[in-house]
């Protein structure tokens, strides 16, 4: 949906999801996917799910980054993330080691917890159309 309405196309290499047997037979879950936009803009998705042996507990570790072109680097636009650990409490990275979490000012009222692709589609969605990103200030 985001590639049509941009009229571009995207390189997308999609890495799983795959299903892997931990310890005390709990199942981890893991999914991976990187798209490079024409204009250079790359997204990096990283979503992983640990799953209890009764199935009725889960936690979540996750990292989006997207980034636009900036010669042979690339600049971060964002990055939610939870530093690879399941379970803890997720944040926005805008660069120059800028962490925001859930309650800070900086956020204007927009929480980095629970954030996950669809949400991510859309700030992508805004970012492309011009328009702010919510945690952004009118």
């Amino acid at each position: 949906m985001l590639l049509d309405k941009r009229n571009e196309n995207a390189t997308v290499d999609i890495n799983g999801p795959r299903w892997i047997s931990q310890k005390n037979n709990r199942v981890a879950v893991v999914f991976g996917a990187r798209l490079e936009f024409e204009s250079g803009h790359v997204l990096e998705i990283s979503d992983d799910f640990l799953i209890e042996a009764s199935g009725d507990e889960w936690s979540r570790k996750f990292a989006y980054f997207f980034g636009a072109p900036n010669g042979d680097e690339r600049e971060r636009i964002f990055l939610f993330d939870n530093h690879g650990f399941f379970g803890a409490a997720a944040h926005l990275d805008l660069g120059n080691d800028e962490r925001l979490y859930a309650g800070d000012p900086g956020l204007n009222g927009f929480s980095p917890e629970n954030v996950d692709i669809m949400d991510v589609c859309g700030f992508l969605d805004l970012y492309f159309d011009g328009s702010s990103l919510p945690w952004v200030a009118p």
